[in-house]
């Protein structure tokens, strides 16, 4: 009798901790993924998600893009894309490797990210 009270004690304890302790709450209400199916919590620092159709390479003598289409920026607030600082380098009629730059903040802290771009001489054959 004494070990079916304990078992049923023991039970209940463990119940009790599992619904008052063990409850496995996230602090985010939601997650955002990117196209890769790359999921963060918004409810920490700003995150960017650089889209994959950023322009790994270019030519030379064509225009350069608006590097502004390739990022967005999240929160747990929601959309932070408008707030993005661009810092880049890129010299459009010099090839080479630049650096394009992402940054954006909220309260939390501030992100940066970085993407290199190739720049290649344009050949007339």
């Amino acid at each position: 009798m004494k070990k079916l009270l304990f078992i049923i004690v023991l039970v209940f304890v463990c119940m009790f901790m599992f619904i008052n302790f063990g409850s496995f709450e996230t602090k985010a209400e939601f997650l955002i993924c990117d196209e890769n199916d790359v999921c963060f919590d918004p409810t920490e620092i700003p995150q960017i998600i650089i889209s994959i159709d950023f322009p790994d390479h270019l030519f030379t003598d064509i225009p350069e893009p608006d590097w502004s289409d390739y990022a967005t920026a999240y929160d747990n607030e929601g959309d932070l894309t408008p707030q993005i600082v661009i810092t880049e380098n890129v010299d459009m009629n010099q090839a080479g490797t630049y650096t394009v730059t992402y940054t954006v903040s909220n309260s939390n802290g501030t992100t940066t990210k970085s993407k290199q771009v190739g720049v290649y001489e344009c050949v007339d054959y």
